[in-house]
C-alpha cells in the first residue's frame, strides 16, 4: 500500500470508539499523539493549542465532578424534574468514566491578536477556536494510527470555569472539548455519511 493509500484509509476507518478496554495507554503512545497534534496549522502561526492529559485518578475525579456539578446547576435552572436530572448526570459520568485516559484540548488567548474593530476582535478569536480544533482533529487521526480508539466530547466547553478550576489551569487557558483515549473494544460499521453532491458546490 502506497503512502497516499494508507493516508486515506486511515481517514475512513477513523470511527468515534465509546468502549474501551481498560488497559492503560503508554505515556510514549500519548507524547506521539500529543506531538502530531502540535504540528497542526494554526492562524499567524500563534499555535494556541493546550493539552492536560488526565491518566490519574485524582486529576480525573476532580474534573469530572466539577463538571457534572455544573452540569446539575444547568439543569435544575432549566427545571428538569429531579428524575431527570439524575438520569441525565448518570448518563454524563458513565461518558466521562468510559476511557482510561484523556486529552483536555484548551485555546490559549494570550497570543491572540486584539483590534479595536470588534468584528476582527471575533475574528481572531474564532480563527484561535478553529486552529485548537485542528490539533484536535490531528489527534484524532493520529489515535488512529496507533490503533487507539478516540472520541470528541464536547462537555468542556460548556463548563469552562470549572474545568479550569478543578485542574487549576491558567485563566487564559479556554477548554474546548476532551478526547477520551484507549484501546477499542467496539468496532462499530459503517457511517451514515452525505454525499459530495449534497455537500458541495462547484463554481
Amino acid at each position: 500500500m502506497c503512502k497516499e493509500e494508507h493516508f486515506y484509509t486511515l481517514v475512513d476507518k477513523r470511527r468515534s470508539i465509546r468502549r474501551f478496554h481498560p488497559e492503560s495507554v503508554p505515556e510514549e503512545m500519548l507524547e506521539r499523539l500529543l506531538r502530531a497534534a502540535s504540528l497542526a496549522p494554526s492562524a499567524h502561526n500563534n499555535q494556541p493549542w493546550r493539552f492536560v492529559v488526565l491518566t490519574k485518578e485524582p486529576a480525573k475525579t476532580r474534573v469530572r465532578n466539577a463538571m457534572l456539578e455544573k452540569f446539575r446547576e444547568t439543569l435544575e435552572a432549566e427545571k428538569y424534574t429531579r428524575e431527570e436530572v439524575e438520569k441525565q448526570l448518570e448518563h454524563a459520568e458513565e461518558v466521562f468514566d468510559r476511557a482510561p485516559a484523556g486529552v483536555i484540548i484548551c485555546m490559549s488567548v494570550s497570543d491572540m491578536q486584539h483590534h479595536t474593530d470588534p468584528n476582527r476582535s471575533e475574528g481572531e478569536y474564532l480563527m484561535t477556536v478553529q486552529s485548537a480544533a485542528l490539533a484536535g482533529g490531528q489527534l484524532l487521526l493520529a489515535a488512529q494510527a496507533e490503533g487507539l480508539g478516540a472520541c470528541w466530547v464536547c462537555s468542556p466547553l460548556f463548563t469552562q470555569k470549572a474545568v479550569r478550576q478543578a485542574l487549576d489551569l491558567p485563566e487564559e487557558w479556554e477548554p474546548q472539548a476532551l478526547i477520551q483515549l484507549g484501546f477499542p473494544d467496539e468496532m462499530p460499521g459503517p457511517r451514515s455519511l452525505m454525499s459530495l453532491e449534497e455537500l458541495v458546490l462547484w463554481q
